[in-house]
């Protein structure tokens, strides 16, 4: 069971990807890999990705094809950690805020301004993961959870485009990190039972919390620009902008209505 993966914690590594990508070699699966300080980690591309002192850092690796999970239905495993991640933020949030949390397709949780409903007028970045998938049928997770850092600390391109949950949520407590970790493993398992039997299901979800839907976005994809009205998530995990679904790209969307 996924709860009982191997637990490696850092106080300052170089990237918690590197050491899950070790274990996965040596065949130490699955594991779970922390860290309170990270030196050299990488977001999407050759971005830097910003770790400062009290943000979740983790990597989680694992065999998918142990738990059923076939390479055509792989493409959904992102979906899988984004809503495992909004489930486990939402046991230790208040009901009001756990309400907050929305995803970006296809792989970043988000937090609006307002609570609930028609209110949300504006959107900051929580978290973020990155998917690696080996050929081996290993898949690696790769992700930072604002948490205990300031977005006053952040770089100044940063401040106004992110958010930590200790501002969402002022009285977090203090064993927060561990009672998430321990929900988002549990989560992740359900969730990876329900893609083996029911994908549809899992794609329905994503686009229940798809914080795009509904907005004129415009998506860089490696054929150039497409700009349009997105409608949600297809059921093979794809976006849909206007009339047709894309599978890779970035999206730079104004996160203002």
């Amino acid at each position: 069971m996924l709860k009982n993966a191997l637990r490696l914690h850092f106080l300052r590594i170089d990237s918690t990807n590197t050491v899950a990508r070790r274990l996965a070699d040596e065949g130490r699966l699955p594991a779970l890999v922390t860290a309170e300080r990270q030196t050299a980690g990488r977001g999407k591309g050759a971005r830097v990705w910003h770790s400062p002192k009290g943000c979740l850092m983790f990597s989680f690796v694992f065999d998918r094809t142990k738990y059923g999970i076939s390479l055509e239905r792989s493409p959904l495993l992102s979906s899988v950690a984004a809503l495992a991640i909004v489930d486990a933020l939402g046991t230790i949030l208040s009901p009001t805020n756990a309400k907050r949390s929305w995803i970006h397709w296809p792989n970043d949780i988000y937090v609006s301004a307002e609570s609930g409903g028609e209110g949300e007028s504006k959107f900051r970045k929580l978290c973020g993961i990155l998917t690696e998938g080996l050929p081996n049928g290993v898949v690696l997770h790769g992700i930072g959870l604002n948490f205990w850092n300031r977005t006053s600390d952040a770089p100044p391109d940063l401040v106004e485009k992110i958010v930590s949950l200790c501002e969402v949520e002022p009285n977090l407590p203090s064993d927060s990190v561990e009672e998430f970790l321990t929900r988002f493993l549990t989560f992740y398992e359900e969730y990876l039972a329900l893609l083996a039997s029911a994908p549809e299901q899992i794609s329905a979800k994503m686009n229940a919390l798809c914080v795009q839907k509904g907005r004129q976005i415009a998506l860089e994809t490696p054929q150039g620009r497409v700009v349009g009205m997105c409608r949600g998530i297809a059921l093979d995990g794809g976006i849909i902008i206007d009339d047709k679904i894309y599978y890779c790209g970035e999206d730079f969307y104004n996160t203002s209505r």
